[in-house]
């Protein structure tokens, strides 16, 4: 994670091509949730489901789709492994995903720094990737700028199946989510240096969908204790959520 004071000495300054929203938000391929379809999320911790895609994930689980999440560790840098666990559990109970569709990795957190984890990770997204057969997979953008995010996006390319929906979600960057505070009422709009060159798509939350999410939100008692985490995980409460489309080569 980036140091929370550097977040806010960035978002304290508005960066070019932040102040046209509504053109912004206009640009953007509107993403609709599949009915009767499997999807699979990848989060390297607890509560990045809920952060990145959680109204998706409701409405998405409402419409009549498998949701299955693949958690890659406790993320027990933030706190004790047992609390998160049953935050996260609480989390996906509010999402309407069905605990039989959780799988667990149990790597540790800060996974990224030893090599053999990275392999044993790619080979278990891969063999899972494969018999759940999911239509969409979302998973963690390469461009995050924390460790973990990061090279779990990077594993993620590497990884091709046919007609299969790829959309990576970014959590980690500089100035972003922008405003850093709880905006429930604002867009969420991808930080400017990585809007012209790659494809955004936005799924538009309904009143329903947000407070869902906020309230799946609010499991994570452990990260809404630390001010700084606080900050970041209530900023992405917002009308949207907003995802980088790939997808593989038949």
């Amino acid at each position: 994670m980036l140091p929370w004071k550097i977040r806010k000495f960035f978002n304290f300054f508005n960066l070019k091509g932040q102040k046209n929203v509504s053109k912004i938000i206009n640009n953007f391929q509107i993403l609709k949730a599949p009915q009767d379809k499997k999807i699979l999320f990848i989060g390297p911790h607890p509560d990045d489901e809920t952060i990145a895609a959680g109204g998706f994930l409701f409405k998405a689980a409402r419409q009549g789709c498998d949701i299955f999440i693949i958690l890659i560790s406790g993320g027990e840098k933030w706190g004790p492994k047992d609390d998160r666990l049953k935050e996260f559990f609480q989390a996906c109970k509010a999402l309407k995903v069905k605990t039989d569709n959780i799988i667990f990795l149990n790597f540790p957190d800060r996974y990224s720094k030893n090599t053999s984890n990275r392999v044993k990770i790619f080979r278990a997204l891969r063999k899972f990737a494969q018999e759940i057969k999911p239509n969409t997979i979302i998973y963690p953008s390469e461009l995050d700028l924390d460790r973990d995010h990061k090279t779990l996006g990077q594993l993620l390319l590497q990884l091709q199946m046919k007609e299969t929906l790829f959309l990576s979600y970014l959590i980690h960057y500089v100035a972003f989510p922008k405003p850093y505070r709880f905006r429930p009422n604002d867009f969420l709009i991808p930080p400017p240096k990585l809007f012209k060159n790659n494809k955004w798509v936005s799924f538009i939350l309904s009143p329903e969908e947000l407070e869902k999410k906020h309230e799946a939100m609010l499991n994570y008692r452990t990260q809404l204790s630390v001010p700084g985490l606080k900050s970041l995980l209530l900023s992405f409460i917002r009308r949207n959520e907003i995802f980088i489309k790939r997808k593989t080569k038949n």
